[in-house]
C-alpha cells in the first residue's frame, strides 16, 4: 500500500473555496478524539492516516522540487512519519485541527513538510543509531545512559519500576504476535519501517510500509489505553525502565 500522491478530487474544493480534503481532515481528527460511537476508531484512523500522509507527500514533492538527493523513498517515509507523529498528537490533544480554518491547516501541513525535508537534507549521512543501552529520546521515556548504570536504588523506586515493566509486558503480551514484533523491533532496536516491513519475525511475506505504520500506531494506542487503566501513563517512565523491558520482552519474544 503505497501513499496517494494527492487528494481525491471530490474532495477538492467546496463552494468558499475551501480545500475539501482539510475539511474533511479536520472531521477525522475530531472523531479520533472524540469518538461518536464504539469500534469507529479504527476506520477513522485508517482513513485520517490515508488523506494526512497524502497531503504531506503533496507538499513535499512540491518543496523537494529541483532538490538535489532527495529520493522518492525519502518523501514517503517523511510523509509517514510526520502522520504518525501529527495523529499521535490529535489523539494526545496536542492538535486539534478542527479548531482552526481549513487553510490554516493547509499552510501547516505545508509547513511541516518544509521542515521535515530541510531535515533530510541537514542530517543526510550523519545519523549514528543509539545504543540499545542509550535510549535517551522521548519514546524511550526519557532514560539516558545512566539507567543502564547498576548501582544503589532507592528501594521504592525499584517497586515502581518493577510494577511498571510488569504492567507493559501484560499490555504487550495482548498484542497479536505480528504487532507486538513489530512494536518491539521499532522502540527497542530503532528499525525503520522499511525494515520492519521485511523482516521475518513479523511476517512470512513482506508487508507495506504504510501497513507497519498502521499497526505500530494502534499498539501504541492501545498500549496507552491499557496502561492507563492500569492507572500507569506511558510518558512517565521510572529510571531504568527501558532496560529491564529489554531484557524482559526480548526474553520473551525468544531472541
Amino acid at each position: 500500500m503505497g501513499i496517494p500522491g494527492s487528494a481525491p478530487r471530490s474532495l477538492a474544493t467546496d463552494p468558499s473555496g475551501s480545500p475539501r480534503w482539510a475539511r474533511h481532515l479536520q472531521d477525522l481528527c475530531r472523531r479520533l478524539r472524540f469518538p461518536e460511537r464504539e469500534g469507529s476508531r479504527d476506520g477513522d484512523f485508517e482513513e485520517a492516516w490515508l488523506l494526512l500522509a497524502s497531503s504531506l507527500l503533496r507538499y513535499l514533492r512540491y518543496h523537494a522540487c529541483g532538490a538535489a538527493d532527495v529520493e522518492p523513498e525519502d518523501l514517503e517515509d517523511v510523509a509517514r512519519q510526520k502522520t504518525l507523529d501529527l495523529l499521535g498528537r490529535v489523539e494526545a490533544g496536542q492538535w486539534e485541527p478542527w479548531t482552526r480554518h481549513p487553510h490554516e491547516v493547509a499552510g501547516y501541513l505545508s509547513q511541516t513538510a518544509h521542515k521535515g525535508l530541510v531535515d533530510v537534507l541537514r542530517f543526510r549521512g550523519r545519523f549514528q543509531p543509539m545504543s540499545v543501552l542509550e535510549p535517551g529520546g522521548p519514546e524511550h521515556g526519557g532514560d539516558g545512559p545512566e539507567a543502564a548504570l547498576v548501582g544503589a536504588e532507592d528501594p521504592f523506586a525499584l517497586v515502581e519500576r518493577e510494577e511498571f515493566v510488569r504492567a507493559l509486558c501484560e499490555c504487550a503480551d495482548r498484542l497479536d504476535a505480528r504487532t507486538r514484533r513489530a512494536w518491539f523491533l521499532r522502540v527497542f532496536c530503532g528499525m525503520p519501517s522499511r525494515e520492519i516491513a521485511t523482516h521475518p519475525d513479523v511476517s512470512s511475506r513482506p508487508l507495506a510500509p504504510a501497513h507497519v505504520d498502521v499497526l505500530l500506531q494502534r499498539a501504541r494506542i492501545r498500549i496507552r489505553e491499557r496502561m492507563r487503566r492500569k492507572g500507569f501513563e506511558t510518558r512517565e517512565m521510572p529510571p531504568g525502565t527501558f532496560v529491564e523491558l529489554w531484557e524482559k520482552l526480548w526474553r520473551g519474544e525468544g531472541r
